[in-house]
C-alpha cells in the first residue's frame, strides 16, 4: 500500500516535525542500536583475535592452516557486517514509513519491511555500494596525484572534495530509500520517485545537504577536541571513543525522517487532476477523495478503476 502524499513543507517547518517524531519514537535508535554494537563486537573480536604474534605468523607462512584461519575469519566479519548493515536499513525504512503514516511505529514493523522492501532495498543499497566505493577510489587517486604539493594541500584538497561528494551521495541514499514504500515491488520506480522529489524540492534539500555537513563538522570537531584533551590519559579513551562512536549514530534516524518529509507536495496533481478537492488532515497528509487512489509511482490522484497513471503513465498493481 503507498503512503499517504504528504504536506508540502518548508524545511525548517520539516526539521521540526521530524525532529518531534524521533523524540516521541525513540524506538527508531534499535535498528542504528543493533548495528552499533555488532560494530563494537566484530571490532573487539578482531583486536583479540589478530594479535601482532598471530599477524607476523600469517607473513611467515601465507599457506598455512593459520592463514586460512584469517581468511575464514575475514569473510566472516565481512559478511556478517554487509548482513547486519542491510537488515538495518530495511528496519529503518519500514520503522520510518510506519513513523510518517501512523505517528508511531513497532519493532514488528522491522519483520514487515523484511518482508515487504527486501528487492527494492538490496537494489538500491547495491547501486549506492557501488558509487560510494567509486568516490572513495577516485578520491584516493586525487589524493595520491596531489602528494606531491605536500601532504597538508593533498589532505586539504581531499578533505574538500570527498567530505560534499560523500554527504551529497548519503543524502540521495537516504531519499532514494524514503521512496521504497511508495512502490515496494519496482526498485526503478522507488529511485525515480527520489529524484523527482530532489528535483521538485530543491530548496528543502538543499537545507537537507547544508544540516548533514553541518552534524558532520560539528561531530568530527568535538572527536578532534576530546582525543586532544584526553590524549595524555590514554586508559579511558576506549570506552571514550565508544560513546563517540555512539552519538555518530544518533542522527540515521532524524535524517531518514527528513527524508520522507522532502517528499512533501512534489507530486502535486496538475492538468485534469488540478480540480479535484484533497481532504487536508491534521496528520498533514494529503489523502485522496472518495473513488480516487493514489498512483502507486507518483502519488498522483486517479480514478479507483485506473489501470494506468494518467500523471506518469505508470501501471497500477
Amino acid at each position: 500500500m503507498p503512503l499517504p502524499r504528504l504536506e508540502p513543507l518548508a524545511f525548517g517547518e520539516i526539521l521540526r516535525k521530524s525532529v518531534a517524531e524521533y523524540r516521541a519514537n525513540l524506538i527508531l535508535l534499535v535498528p542504528v542500536i543493533v548495528m552499533f554494537i555488532q560494530t563494537e563486537v566484530t571490532g573487539a573480536v578482531s583486536s583479540s583475535y589478530l594479535t601482532p604474534k598471530f599477524l607476523s605468523s600469517i607473513r611467515a607462512t601465507p599457506f598455512s592452516a593459520t592463514s586460512l584461519h584469517f581468511l575464514l575469519f575475514e569473510l566472516f566479519v565481512v559478511y556478517s557486517s554487509l548482513i547486519v548493515s542491510f537488515l538495518v536499513l530495511l528496519g529503518q525504512v519500514s520503522m520510518t514509513a510506519k513513523v510518517v503514516t501512523d505517528r508511531e511505529c513497532r519493532l514488528g514493523d522491522w519483520l514487515v519491511g523484511v518482508r515487504k522492501y527486501f528487492l527494492t532495498v538490496f537494489a538500491i543499497s547495491l547501486i549506492f555500494s557501488i558509487m560510494f566505493a567509486a568516490g572513495e577510489f577516485l578520491s584516493g587517486q586525487l589524493y595520491s596525484d596531489l602528494k606531491p604539493l605536500g601532504p597538508m594541500v593533498a589532505s586539504i584538497v581531499y578533505y574538500l572534495l570527498s567530505v560534499p561528494l560523500s554527504i551529497l551521495t548519503q543524502s540521495v541514499f537516504y531519499v532514494c530509500l524514503a521512496g521504497v514504500p511508495l512502490d515496494r515491488n519496482r526498485f526503478r520506480a522507488a529511485f525515480r520517485m527520489g529524484v523527482r522529489a530532489i528535483s521538485s524540492r530543491r530548496s528543502a534539500f538543499a537545507w537537507f545537504l547544508i544540516l548533514s555537513v553541518a552534524v558532520l563538522l560539528g561531530l568530527q570537531a568535538l572527536g578532534y577536541a576530546i582525543v586532544s584533551i584526553l590524549s595524555t590519559a590514554p586508559s579511558p579513551l576506549r570506552w571514550i571513543a565508544v560513546a563517540y562512536a555512539f552519538v555518530e549514530v544518533l542522527p540515521s534516524p532524524l535524517w531518514f525522517l527528513i527524508a520522507f518529509r522532502i517528499y512533501g507536495g512534489f507530486n502535486a496533481p496538475t492538468g485534469p487532476l488540478a480540480s479535484i478537492q484533497s481532504e487536508q488532515g491534521k496528520d498533514g497528509f494529503v489523502k485522496a477523495s472518495s473513488g480516487e487512489q493514489c498512483c502507486i509511482a507518483c502519488g498522483g490522484h486517479i480514478p479507483l478503476d485506473a489501470k494506468f497513471c494518467t500523471e506518469c503513465g505508470s501501471k497500477q498493481e
